[in-house]
């Protein structure tokens, strides 16, 4: 556990200097500070909360705070704010003894609550270098004007060239010296250093500031015949980012867990399930509201409601059919069931904090599923490998599809009465004849990148030791009363791997450019289709093919479905008798090196034009020989 000691120690100004210096006061310059301006440890806004403080007392100059997890100290961090989750001020830190305590320049607030109380806590930001106006006058890291967003929290580091800011003297701020915006916390100590903590004003512009010196700062009128010059500040306000439902994230899982690690735009993609049961959680949907500039949006109010089936809370565990909560930035909506199955629909949306302007978020789907009703099975890869286990894709738990490596060789659909897809069974399958069909495995598609997803499960079989033969599979789960719940029968066929490998193309002749199917036949050494499977080495290499044949061809790796694989090729452009070869692979067994050719027959582009202009002649000179009969028999010479 990390430790914070927070303790009223040092008290070091913190105040801004202007354009020029300040006055000193001669009558205490061993004590009071000679001049003070604001530090570029200063800073403006904080970090959402990081851990727990520790309040060991209340008040006095005894009190000490240790930090909870979640944060480590260093050296870069005087000067830093440290506010508790809510943004209340608490101190800022003045020393940094170790990576798990911290000293502070000003008196801890009171209000933290009683000795022994945990606080969670939020660390401030020093400013970047952007937004400071730097005026190296009395010390390198002078400033004398800060650029802040509206509404956000400032921290002002004001310390003294000379002279200590006393122990329980204050810091005020005000506007153009009128409207005060801030009366910092007392110094913990005589010390160089203190702080003033504020509010930025919501409305952006520049406002000309002044910070005041109060030696007794209890006594406000103090702050009317300061002990040190006036600083003049120029606090630059820009407005805040508005915002934005493109920026902010609302993420769903159906694991149960109100963790953002867990809940991500993958697990979104996945979907979400869960048991109709009254009031069994289904699916957790994290919302995190974002301004346009990433930062967390808080404020106005966050809506959900159900569509369809299903019920839901926000941030707690109370089950009804719409909500609304204060928006603080992220929320979890927990979704159950109501007792009816279908496609229940969580539709969200926000009224910013104008309390008028309505902005929709996108909606969240959960499917509520009763007792599986019915499991439906389809072949993926029909014949099996003699002793080998074909469709074994991703573990059976993450099939992509995008090879035939990742798909499986059978695929199970279960859906309830109403068709809802149902997970989380334990299906088995059995075989009509093991000698056929050895076995076959099966498994839940969870994983991320699972082509189908959850509800659906993927199998693979097993060859046995007879080939040339099938055998029906059948696929059950057996509920809780005892009911068992079958498949439609599916067969499988049992072949051995490619021994004789030909190939054929579609047709005798083709126009310029036509398609050219070539179709790749592999048989095992008892003649039947060999079986389904990825074989890296049916051929030697990739075809070889004369002229300017295009498209796909054979190469090395072949995936054979049915004992078949197909291609398509496009003829060349041009007329004549063009060669596709290669050599049959290591993947054959002792038939690799026999060679495959094909012919392709590309007609004359031009022929079919030779033949129009013939037949043209051919009509032109008939009709030259019936103009010269009508011209005869008019006595025309």
């Amino acid at each position: 556990m990390k430790t914070i000691s927070l303790k009223k120690v040092a008290v070091v100004a913190v105040a801004s200097l202007g354009f020029g210096l300040l006055s000193v006061v001669p009558a205490q310059a061993a004590v009071t500070p000679v001049a003070l301006y604001v530090t570029s440890a200063s800073g403006s806004d904080y970090e959402d909360a990081v851990g727990t403080i520790w309040v060991d007392a209340t008040g006095g100059a005894s009190e000490d705070l240790i930090a909870g997890t979640n944060t480590t100290f260093a050296a870069a961090d005087v000067g830093k704010a440290i506010y508790q989750a809510d943004g209340t001020y608490i101190c800022t830190i003045g020393s940094v003894a170790s990576a798990t305590s911290a000293n502070c320049y000003d008196n801890v607030a009171s209000d933290l609550g009683s000795t022994g109380a945990r606080v969670a806590f939020a660390i401030g930001n020093k400013s970047v270098s952007g937004n400071r106006t730097a005026n190296p006058v009395l010390a390198s890291t002078q400033i004398s004007g800060l650029t802040v967003t509206a509404g956000k929290k400032v921290n002002l580091v004001v310390t003294s060239t000379s002279g200590n800011q006393q122990n329980a003297s204050k810091l005020r701020v005000a506007v153009n010296n009128v409207g005060t915006l801030a009366t910092g916390l007392d110094a913990t100590a005589d010390a160089l250093t203190n702080a003033v903590n504020f509010t930025a004003p919501s409305v952006a512009g520049t406002y000309a500031m002044t910070i005041t010196y109060s030696e007794g700062g209890s006594d406000f009128t103090d702050f009317a015949t300061p002990n040190a010059a006036a600083i003049s500040f120029t606090l630059t306000v820009t407005a805040d980012s508005a915002f934005s439902a493109d920026v902010s994230t609302v993420y769903l899982n159906d694991d149960g867990a109100e963790s953002n690690t867990n809940t991500t735009a993958a697990t979104t993609a996945l979907g979400a399930s869960g048991v109709s049961t009254v009031d069994t959680l289904g699916a957790v949907i994290w919302f995190n509201a974002k301004k346009a500039n990433g930062t967390t949006y808080s404020g106005g109010t966050f809506y959900a409601y159900m569509t369809g089936p299903g019920k839901l809370d926000i941030d707690g565990t109370t089950y009804i059919r719409s909500e609304s909560i204060a928006n603080t930035g992220q929320h979890y909506v927990k979704v159950a069931g109501d007792g009816t199955t279908g496609v229940g629909t969580v539709v969200m949306y926000m009224i910013l904090a104008d309390g008028v302007t309505r902005v929709n978020l996108p909606s969240r789907t959960v499917s509520f599923y009763g007792s599986v009703a019915k499991l439906e099975a389809t072949v993926v890869q029909g014949i099996a490998t003699a002793g080998v286990a074909n469709g074994a894709c991703g573990g059976l738990t993450d099939c992509t599809y995008a090879t035939l490596a990742e798909k499986p060789a059978v695929l199970i659909k279960a859906t309830d009465a109403n068709g809802v897809l149902v997970p989380g069974l334990t299906i088995t399958g059995t075989t009509a004849d093991g000698t056929v069909i050895a076995s076959s495995a099966v498994s839940e598609g969870t994983g991320a990148t699972d082509y189908n997803g959850r509800g659906y499960y993927n199998g693979s079989v097993t060859g046995g030791s007879i080939t040339g033969k099938s055998a029906n599979v059948t696929y059950s789960t057996t509920l809780s009363t005892g009911v068992v719940i079958s498949s439609n029968a599916v067969s499988f066929a049992n072949a051995g791997t490619p021994r004789t490998v030909t190939w054929a193309i579609d047709k005798t002749s083709y126009e310029p450019g036509a398609q050219i199917l070539i179709t790749v036949t592999a048989k095992d050494a008892n003649g039947n289709a060999a079986a389904d499977g990825t074989y890296a080495n049916l051929f030697e290499g990739a075809t070889t093919a004369s002229g300017s044949i295009t498209g796909s061809t054979p190469a090395a790796s072949v995936e054979l479905v049915g004992g078949k694989k197909e291609y398509k090729a496009f003829a060349p452009g041009t007329g004549g008798s063009y060669t596709i070869t290669n050599t049959t692979g290591t993947s054959t067994g002792a038939s690799a090196g026999a060679v495959l050719t094909g012919t392709v027959v590309v007609n004359n582009p031009n022929a079919a034009l030779l033949t129009q202009i013939d037949a043209l002649n051919a009509k032109i000179v008939a009709l030259n020989a019936l103009i010269a009969k009508i011209m005869k028999r008019l006595g025309v010479k």
